[in-house]
């Protein structure tokens, strides 16, 4: 269940050490024609184990990756119809 942050295996895989998040670099990103700076606390939350830092990032191919919310909650997105 990834809606619960206590649930070890929703982080399988994508977990660090939290002490290593300045070792982590800023990348850019091209989004709707925009490019934003993505930095290590856009895309990383600390989990409920000590020290323990999950990446917020999942890629499903070379073009097509899920930022999810953890992303999202530092930007504003417009709808436009």
């Amino acid at each position: 269940d990834l809606t619960n942050p206590t649930n070890s295996a929703a982080y399988a895989g994508n977990t660090y050490s939290c002490s290593d998040k300045s070792k982590m670099n800023p990348f850019w990103l091209n989004f709707g024609g925009q490019w934003l700076e993505i930095r290590v606390d856009d895309y990383s939350i600390e989990t409920t184990t000590p020290n323990e830092c999950f990446t917020c990032l999942y890629g499903i191919s070379s073009e097509v990756w899920y930022l999810g919310g953890t992303f999202m909650r530092d930007w504003y997105v417009v709808h436009d119809y």
